[in-house]
């Protein structure tokens, strides 16, 4: 299929009752920009299906790549149909099914659907449930628009723009999307189900204490978010909430990549604001709303924040002391855009040189270069309710860098034994004062070339050794002087 006639079917997909929502088509634009397709082009195709929709009203078919052309609406619907382009068995007429339905935690799955054993993960923000449920032997996460909202299209636009977004973001630290659907409880996705916890349990009061771990978490966020920001997918919401840790491996997994609560929008019809204030970049809180990967950078910076200090209040970056973590997390927190890093690679990058500069056990191979074959989920035979998985692709896994330490300044311990030296020697303190602010100032001028590959604790021993070689010159001079006053006189 062509990548017109894939955006033909995703633009007849989206059409309810001859329009299309804002946010509709919002998701077209976006698919076309990745499918290649002008913006011309696009508007013409949209035009078009929607002169068709108005001259016909015919009732919900499943059209050859399995979407549903013409959306029945909550009443009509009595059982299940599933909607992705990826399912064969979709090309089959979907039967309608009064059979009973099994509630689980407040939400009925339709007959035939094959979901069971399902369980309340979360609410979020009342907007959509998660569930963990059973299908053909594997647990995935069910997330859907809640009942309160099963009938409001702006949710459901909302839902489907959170499917379209992250279904093809296929990448080891990102959580995998397989499938939607709907039923008579309204429409639905499935997803990868992660067996960890969110990186906001693993922070404990006062941070993490493992920088190794804070580093392999960091490494892992950032190769997420360069892969998905060069496919022009934006996180806008990226928080400790949204990052999942697996309890095998300590593995990062991100979710709800696709689409942000919908009750961060000030109004439905027109986003002003997506996000979560605590971690929002400036630019999130203006008129304009304008973001880029520079803004979940932002989010990143404060993240890593809160991973050593235990609070993401900017504030307690002057808790770290000056060096490598704290230039990385500095510039991520620029108000300006143009003042962050511009990209996560730039980040990485700076890992690596910063790795090779201190000499640490860091593989040749470059960060991303391990493909793993994740499992496809599988799905029975003659069930046209959902998606078939999609193929199996080989996926990178970064490479995991080992901490092993700062250098030192040049001479520290040698400008602190003189420092002292020139305070204790009386008249010859001025020289040796002279001797250690020389010694010290070639140090100082060695740490303003690469800040973040000294050990604090040594520049704290030349700083230390500057203030009495500071100290010991005063009163070496000033003993000098008073000699030779007595002298002349």
């Amino acid at each position: 299929m062509s990548s017109q006639e894939q955006l033909q079917t995703l633009i007849r997909a989206l059409i309810t009752n001859g329009t299309l929502s804002e946010v509709q088509k919002s998701i077209i634009y976006s698919h076309a920009e990745l499918q290649g397709v002008p913006p011309e082009e696009t508007e013409r195709m949209i035009q078009e299906a929607l002169q068709q929709a108005s001259q016909t009203n015919t009732p919900s078919t499943t059209d050859e790549s399995g979407f549903i052309t013409n959306t029945p609406t909550p009443s009509d619907t009595t059982g299940s149909s599933f909607v992705d382009s990826n399912s064969s068995a979709s090309q089959q007429n979907v039967s309608q099914s009064n059979a009973s339905q099994a509630n689980y935690s407040g939400v009925q799955f339709g007959a035939g659907t094959g979901f069971t054993d399902a369980t309340l993960l979360s609410e979020q923000g009342g907007m959509s449930i998660t569930q963990k449920a059973r299908l053909d032997g594997r647990w995935v996460v069910v997330k859907r628009v809640a009942s309160t909202y099963k009938y409001n299209q702006t949710y459901a636009d909302l839902l489907f723009k959170e499917y379209f977004n992250g279904r093809d973001l296929e990448h080891p630290h990102i959580v995998n999307i397989y499938g939607r659907g709907e039923d008579t409880e309204g429409p639905f996705f499935y997803m990868e189900y992660i067996d960890g916890q969110s990186l906001r349990k693993r922070i404990p009061e006062g941070g993490i204490k493992d920088q190794r771990l804070i580093r392999k978490i960091a490494v892992e966020i950032l190769d997420a978010l360069s892969y998905a920001h060069k496919k022009q997918v934006y996180h806008r919401d990226l928080k400790p909430e949204n990052i999942l840790i697996t309890n095998k491996g300590d593995n990062v997994k991100i979710i709800d990549f696709g689409l942000a609560a919908a009750d961060k929008f000030d109004d439905l019809s027109g986003a002003t604001f997506v996000g979560t204030q605590k971690y929002a970049a400036p630019e999130q809180s203006s008129a304009l709303n304008q973001v880029d990967g520079r803004t979940d950078l932002y989010a990143f910076g404060l993240i890593l924040l809160e991973m050593f200090t235990g609070s993401p209040e900017p504030k307690n970056l002057k808790q770290l002391p000056v060096g490598y973590w704290r230039s990385i997390i500095d510039k991520c927190l620029q108000p300006n855009p143009s003042d962050r890093y511009q990209n996560a690679g730039e980040i990485l990058e700076y890992i690596n040189s910063y790795s090779s500069s201190v000499n640490q056990s860091v593989s040749s191979q470059p960060l991303v270069n391990q493909p793993v074959t994740p499992p496809p989920v599988p799905v029975a035979e003659n069930r046209p309710v959902h998606t078939q998985p999609k193929t199996p692709v080989n996926r990178p896994q970064p490479n995991q860098p080992v901490i092993q330490g700062l250098q030192k300044l040049p001479n520290d311990v040698l400008i602190l034994v003189l420092g002292i030296l020139s305070i204790i020697t009386c008249g010859c303190g001025f020289v040796v004062g002279i001797i250690t602010l020389v010694l010290a100032s070639q140090s100082q001028a060695a740490y303003m070339q690469n800040p973040a590959a000294y050990d604090p604790g040594s520049r704290q021993l030349v700083n230390t050794g500057k203030i009495c070689a500071i100290v010991g010159t005063i009163l070496g001079a000033l003993f000098g002087l008073k000699w030779f006053a007595g002298w002349l006189f």
